[in-house]
């Protein structure tokens, strides 16, 4: 059964947008959801989801785009108004780093962000991803005409993702769909779509990315072959389950794994001499730039072995680590 769902909670973008979020609360690295473009609202969808099977007793994080839901009505003029939105959940949220899922065409704007300026995004799990809306599978699931009958295509796709319910029930859920996502909302969100191509983009992520590939028409396999730093997986079925997650945490725990010849510290033998480092440097407040000077290491190095420690120590940013370095004998 769900647990009982969040309180909507607000932000405010660069340029004045108010966007609604969400916060399971949890310990340790927050997941972030990137949703699709004219999804089912997170507060309706909230409400059909079970999300703790797959975030356990980690943070989940879900939010609105401008323009539906439960964020200003506001429409976006281009993906850069998006990435406004994710800078603004960002902000507002109590982590130095997440790592982040994106299903489906959810992909544009997740790979565009974390190429850009995806600094506290840990790692990327991208669902059926596709590099560009010509062909891919949301072009299908659209069909020519749907415009005529939007309660009647979004109780059909309803139907078709999530479990069975009654007629009743589903009609209900596509009549509250499509108020809260209003039509000129879809056509701001599907021209959006139509100007990003990520076939050059994905070759510049510069993190661990796992590609699950659920539906057999999808391009997950073409997309693994552009990231340099990725691992398809394929499943016949489901999407964020608890297997999924133990096997995502091994990837990214390989991926982040010291290989950096170590002393064995008493006080904590899981961190790494060099952890130990870094996270001595974080008690004293330096700044990544700092410590990069002076453990003569390129900043997205210190980056990553700061993430690395807030995954072995369970903190979610530099005060909780600093706190636990003081409790462990890091000063």
């Amino acid at each position: 059964m769900n647990e009982p769902t969040p309180p909507v909670q607000f932000t405010r973008t660069a340029d004045g947008v108010s966007i609604a979020y969400m916060v399971w609360p949890g310990e340790g690295v927050p997941f972030l959801r990137i949703r699709n473009l004219g999804a089912m609202p997170m507060a309706l969808s909230a409400t059909l989801e079970d999300v703790r099977p797959f975030g356990g007793d980690r943070p989940m994080i879900w939010f609105d785009w401008r323009g539906a839901g439960q964020s200003a009505r506001q429409l976006p003029a281009s993906v850069d108004d998006l990435l406004l939105d994710i800078d603004a959940v960002m902000s507002a949220i109590d982590s130095d780093v997440v790592d982040v899922l994106a299903p489906q065409w959810a992909c544009f704007v997740a790979c565009t962000y974390a190429v850009s300026r995806g600094e506290r995004w840990r790692s990327l799990l991208l669902t059926d991803p596709e590099p560009r809306l010509e062909g891919s599978m949301r072009s299908l699931l659209w069909r020519p005409g749907w415009e005529a009958d939007v309660e009647g295509h979004l109780a059909s796709m309803t139907r078709h993702f999530l479990p069975p319910m009654s007629n009743e029930e589903t009609e209900r859920i596509a009549r509250s769909w499509a108020e809260t996502v209003p039509l000129e909302a879809r056509h701001a969100f599907e021209s959006i779509e139509q100007s990003i191509d990520l076939t050059d983009t994905l070759g510049e992520l510069d993190m661990p990315v796992l590609i699950l590939k659920v539906a057999p028409r999808s391009r997950a396999d073409s997309v693994a072959a552009l990231i340099p730093n990725s691992i398809l997986l394929e499943r016949r079925s489901g999407y964020y389950s608890r297997r999924l997650r133990e096997q995502w945490d091994e990837y990214i725990g390989s991926k982040f794994a010291d290989t950096e010849s170590s002393t064995p510290v008493a006080t904590s033998p899981s961190l790494t001499q060099r952890e130990w480092e870094v996270l001595g440097g974080l008690t004293r407040g330096c700044s990544n730039a700092e410590l990069a000077d002076e453990l003569s290491l390129s900043i997205r190095t210190v980056e990553r072995h700061v993430q690395n420690i807030y995954a072995k120590i369970g903190a979610h940013n530099r005060t909780q680590a600093a706190l636990w370095a003081r409790e462990h004998g890091a000063t």
